[in-house]
């Protein structure tokens, strides 16, 4: 039990890093924009990790426990709280058809982050891996690319959904999207995470208010009140 609530944890941890970063480098997509802008890193950088991270816990979950990979991932997006739940069945349902033969004791986590891209090498940079690697681990992503565009075709041959290699941006699946879209006020557009009268300052919220030199709103169903704002007639109330 102990067991399963750290690596729930960590990998609540990890899958939020994943929600909240670009998926898409933009000097190798041809000017692609994922619509948010978070810097990524240097070979994926954050999205990278978070990847390795959650596949290698839900490796190790399902070994613990004797159950595939795929029961002990959807037990690991159990345990997120909403929306974050919803976002890791979608990444899930879209991922793992592409990977799951890739899930042996050969192939580690880093290879299977580098064949569906969210892991990659830009020019003038080394191959990063968090894991030994059990052959050439060149060779050994190259490999694993080619399953995981095998995987892409027979599913796009049964599937409306278009999969474009690094140029797709997850965050258009559905409960991906609103996770993006909620990192991308908060950290993005530094926009309060809750702002029910949408005048830029929140008062339910002691964190994550926009901007650290923004205030806590003393009224947060009335636009004209709020740090900074000018008083109208005195504030007089008849």
């Amino acid at each position: 039990m102990a067991v399963l609530q750290l690596t729930s944890t960590i990998f609540a941890v990890a899958f939020i890093l994943l929600c909240s970063v670009p998926y898409v480098n933009l000097s190798d997509s041809g000017g692609y924009s994922p619509g948010y802008s978070v810097p990524k890193g240097v070979n994926g950088g954050v999205a990278c990790v978070a990847c390795t991270a959650v596949v290698a816990l839900t490796e190790q979950l399902s070994v613990v426990h004797n159950e595939t990979f795929v029961d002990a991932y959807e037990k690991l997006c159990n345990v997120l709280p909403s929306p974050y739940r919803n976002a890791c069945v979608s990444l899930g349902e879209f991922y793992i058809p592409q990977i799951i033969k890739l899930i042996t004791a050969e192939v580690t986590a880093d290879i299977i982050c580098h064949a569906i891209d969210l892991c990659y090498r830009k020019k003038g940079q080394p191959f990063c891996h968090a894991f030994p690697p059990k052959k050439d681990f060149q060779n050994s992503v190259s490999q694993a690319r080619e399953e995981v565009a095998a995987a892409k075709r027979f599913h796009e041959s049964e599937s409306v959904v278009n999969l474009k290699g690094p140029a797709f941006d997850p965050c258009t699946l559905q409960g991906v999207k609103e996770v993006c879209e909620l990192f991308n006020k908060v950290f993005t557009n530094d926009l309060p995470l809750i702002d029910l009268d949408n005048d830029t300052y929140s008062a339910s919220v002691e964190s994550w208010r926009g901007t650290s030199w923004r205030g806590r709103d003393c009224d947060d169903i009335n636009q004209l009140s709020h740090p900074g704002a000018k008083s109208k007639d005195w504030d007089v109330v008849l």
